[in-house]
């Protein structure tokens, strides 16, 4: 058995999925997701396995498949669901990680959750994408995976391509508790340009949305992007994203909420600072037009470049299918 460091500690358990055959594909990413998070409140020292019954292919899902890299005896490489797309979309994606070696092999993750979206860092044109916050009380832990010789571990996320129409090279990296990194080849995505809110004081929002299309009582998996067009680096105030109201008039769904003063993040132009935008709306069937207002207010001389005013995105349309 390998062990990526031997200092490491015994395990609280450990995570395996069952030898890949061609008839069942990859392990789905909802059932590799829930078993972990399941597993996060268990303190016995023991095993756990995915029944073949319970696994599915993500292959329909993500059918842009990239090269393996070549650290053995872990691989990696990048899944996704689209190579074409538009400035600033939710590319739904997955790190595939393989152990191509003879022997088991165990490595560890720490985060909240441990092996959890954010655990991968996603990467566009050499830039890593900055983790949203996590919101509310969060525990930061450890937990261990082991994988059998064959076996595959997959992480789901999202990578969002920044402002700039053309082609992006976009890859993922993870690091195990131990400090090993693995870092996958790139893949080209090509992305058209997408629509923006109106230009205020140099700043211009957009509301993305992962998908057009969602089922009943699935949460909507929105991002912000507030871009900045000036000619200097702004610095842009944070959104109180806890303190976010939400209004459904009809068709219209708009979102507002105002910055928080203490915090804030460094934009260069051209650039655009982006978040998640976390909500529990759950929609009734029909077509939407999202829209979000997000209003700063003029700080003192301390913040000489801090961006103030008021910016309304695009409206951002889906479907609630029944």
């Amino acid at each position: 058995m390998y062990r990526v460091s031997e200092m490491m500690q015994p395990m609280s358990f450990a995570f395996i999925m069952r030898p890949m055959r061609p008839s069942t594909g990859l392990i789905g990413v909802a059932t590799a997701t829930a078993l972990l998070l399941g597993l996060a409140g268990c303190q016995a020292r023991q095993f756990y396995s995915v029944d073949e019954a319970q696994q599915v292919s993500i292959l329909g899902k993500l059918p842009i498949v990239g090269p393996w890299s070549q650290i053995q005896p872990l691989r990696c490489r990048l899944l996704l669901a689209a190579n074409q797309t538009v400035e600033t979309s939710l590319v739904s994606a997955a790190l595939d990680i393989l152990n191509a070696g003879t022997g088991d092999i165990v490595f560890s993750s720490t985060g909240v959750p441990p092996f959890g979206p954010d655990s991968v860092q996603w990467r566009v044109d050499d830039r890593s994408l900055p983790t949203p916050p996590t919101l509310g009380a969060a525990t930061v832990s450890t937990q261990s995976v082991r994988l059998l010789p064959g076996q595959h571990l997959i992480l789901a996320g999202n990578i969002f391509i920044p402002p700039g129409p053309g082609d992006h090279q976009v890859s993922a990296a993870f690091q195990t508790a131990e400090r090993l990194v693995l870092t996958t080849p790139s893949i080209t995505i090509h992305a058209a340009p997408a629509q923006w809110g109106e230009i205020n004081n140099g700043v211009r929002l957009r509301l993305a949305s992962a998908k057009h299309r969602y089922s009943v009582g699935e949460k909507l998996t929105l991002a912000a992007f507030i871009h900045n067009l000036d000619h200097e680096p702004l610095s842009i105030h944070v959104p109180d994203w806890a303190a976010l109201q939400i209004d459904v008039r009809r068709d219209l769904v708009q979102m507002q909420t105002k910055t928080i003063d203490a915090q804030y993040a460094k934009v260069e132009k051209g650039m655009a600072w982006w978040s998640a935008v976390p909500t529990d709306e759950l929609l009734a069937p029909g077509k939407y037009r999202l829209r979000l207002v997000i209003e700063s207010e003029e700080l003192g001389e301390q913040f000489p470049r801090a961006w103030h005013g008021r910016v309304v995105s695009n409206d951002a349309e889906i479907e609630i299918a029944p």
